[in-house]
């Protein structure tokens, strides 16, 4: 990924609003939990 499309991912977030950038926060979240969890488990 270039740094245009991580700033229009940025961009898009503000703008379709605060709770979508939360939603979206919360799913990486829990896919490093995840992840986490899965090498800890191999």
């Amino acid at each position: 990924m270039n740094i245009y499309s991580i700033i229009g991912m940025i961009i898009l977030g503000l703008v379709t609003g605060t709770v979508t950038s939360m939603i979206v926060a919360l799913i990486f979240v829990f896919l490093g939990i995840a992840m986490l969890v899965v090498h800890l488990i191999k």
